[in-house]
């Protein structure tokens, strides 16, 4: 059905830890052709890698507009998302989705999203997207892949670094679509 919308799907991961995955991923691969691997180990840590390497991917390898980024466990209505799209309403230079403001790193150490002061300084994120979903142009992609080449400070929070930290490096606006989003199943 995908193909028939002119969508591609890519599923990202990096290198299992166990070699009796190897079986699952190539025969995945053999079947659908849909796999991105990236020469790392598949861990949490690494989200960040994993996300810098399909808009790398994307940006080069992709002919269309626009690109859709998503979570592994989200609902996405692709016939609404194509509708947002037929409308134009979504700016080819920014990044849109749903957005966190004024987010404060948690340094509370038994915490998923502990964060040292090495890891980042500053008290307050700056404002950046979810990693749910948002939707960008291969132009504003490329750009985070430059922002990523000339940063350093690799930061193991993928949404924060990428829709917050790289984005500002270019002046990247972000767009909310915070309305859209459901984040209750009930």
């Amino acid at each position: 059905m995908l193909k028939s919308l002119n969508i591609t799907r890519v599923f990202l991961l990096g290198m299992p830890k166990e070699e009796s995955k190897w079986e699952y991923i190539i025969q995945e691969s053999q079947e659908y052709n849909d796999l991105l691997q990236g020469d790392f180990l598949e861990s949490y840590r690494n989200l960040t890698l994993k996300h810098l390497m399909g808009l790398r991917w994307a940006s080069s390898n992709c002919r269309s507009t626009f690109l859709i980024k998503t979570d592994n466990d989200i609902v996405l209505d692709v016939f609404e998302m194509l509708k947002l799209l037929q409308r134009k309403t979504i700016n080819e230079n920014a990044i849109s989705g749903y957005v966190l403001r004024k987010m404060k790193p948690i340094r509370i150490s038994n915490n998923k999203w502990f964060v040292t002061n090495e890891d980042f300084s500053g008290d307050v994120y700056p404002d950046f997207l979810s990693g749910w979903f948002y939707i960008t142009s291969l132009k504003v992609a490329q750009l985070l892949v430059y922002a990523s080449e000339k940063i350093k400070n690799f930061f193991w929070i993928d949404d924060v670094f990428i829709t917050g930290i790289l984005r500002q490096e270019y002046d990247i606006k972000i767009e909310e679509l915070n309305s859209l989003f459901a984040t209750d199943y009930r």
